[in-house]
């Protein structure tokens, strides 16, 4: 849980992605989410970069749904949906992602995914929200 309502959460989590994505896939990548339908989620640097997803679904501030291979270097596709519920008092948002992914993927694929969702949300996207 957040101590922020769905609005600004939903705004950092994609607006500022670039500021708390962590998980980059060259030394100089520029995380990008472009929030609309048919949007993409890549990764930018000087010689090139790397689609992550198309935005599938957006009801902001609270849904938004990705599709695409996630930087998985096998034919995989994985489907994302984060949702950003309020809180009954309204001040908070339980963010909720569920994540699934077939194709070619390795026996530990979905181990690494919750770890890496569980640092990303509960570290790098949590520091950065707090920071304002």
């Amino acid at each position: 849980m957040f101590d922020h309502p769905p609005v600004r959460t939903f705004r950092i989590f994609v607006d500022r992605i670039n500021e708390w994505w962590d998980q980059r896939l060259h030394p100089e990548a520029r995380t990008v989410l472009e929030a609309a339908p048919g949007g993409d989620f890549k990764q930018l640097w000087s010689s090139g970069g790397a689609f992550l997803a198309t935005v599938a679904q957006v009801d902001a501030p609270y849904r938004l749904r990705l599709v695409g291979p996630l930087a998985i270097a096998r034919p995989a596709h994985s489907v994302v949906e984060i949702t950003f519920e309020p809180t009954p008092d309204g001040q908070g948002t339980v963010l909720v992602l569920h994540h699934e992914c077939i194709g070619a993927v390795s026996p530990d694929t979905g181990a690494t995914y919750e770890r890496s969702w569980q640092d990303l949300i509960g570290r790098a996207f949590a520091d950065r929200l707090r920071a304002g």
